[in-house]
């Protein structure tokens, strides 16, 4: 990837949130007409989304505190699933969600890749019929009203926390909110760095 301007970042951060928006109404459309693995699969694909938004927002704020970005790190985690579920994870932890396959402790699930695993897979069990050791697997048997409802819940709250962030520092206007007086100083001590 070669390097984005703060506009560029922007321009990404807006259409992806609007995307991760859009899939979360479309889940919720189809979990009310009980289509639940399809509505499940969305809700990890809104996932997905969700966490490009936190990742591209924070990359903005990296570029405007003038720190060093790896773009080509950035690239291929913006494209990874797993990379993108296991951030998106560390984000529903900080919202106290735990799905199945998460860790209870939170250093180890920061680091391990179980949780964003299963959600991958669970995204592909609400779209195609799984044929393993002579037995089949409709996504219909797979995900359950319950397993749907609580993506749905989590992806809804990340996408609520990123409307408020949105608030705070709108797309466009993230410069001007970082040289408000004491963010750039706070930021420069809390903010990690461009290659967390």
């Amino acid at each position: 990837m070669k390097p984005m301007t703060v506009a560029q970042l922007e321009i990404a951060r807006t259409k992806t949130f609007e995307n991760a928006a859009g899939l979360l109404a479309d889940a919720e459309l189809l979990l009310a007409n009980q289509r639940y693995a399809r509505a499940y699969s969305l809700g990890v694909l809104a996932s997905e989304e969700a966490s490009t938004v936190a990742k591209l927002f924070s990359t903005t704020v990296n570029v405007l505190l003038d720190r060093k970005i790896d773009w080509r790190r950035l690239d291929k985690e913006l494209r990874s699933h797993v990379a993108k579920l296991r951030h998106f994870d560390t984000l529903a932890m900080v919202h106290g969600f735990r799905g199945p396959d998460a860790p209870e402790d939170h250093v180890e699930r920061m680091t391990d890749d179980r949780a964003a695993k299963g959600l991958d897979v669970g995204k592909q069990d609400g779209f195609y019929v799984r044929i393993n050791e002579g037995l089949t697997f409709a996504p219909v048997d797979r995900i359950t009203r319950e397993r749907a409802e609580e993506i749905l819940v989590m992806v809804r709250a990340t996408i609520e926390f990123h409307g408020a962030l949105n608030q705070l520092a709108p797309p466009g206007r993230t410069e001007e909110w970082v040289s408000r007086p004491g963010v750039r100083e706070d930021l420069l001590k809390t903010q990690s760095g461009a290659d967390d």
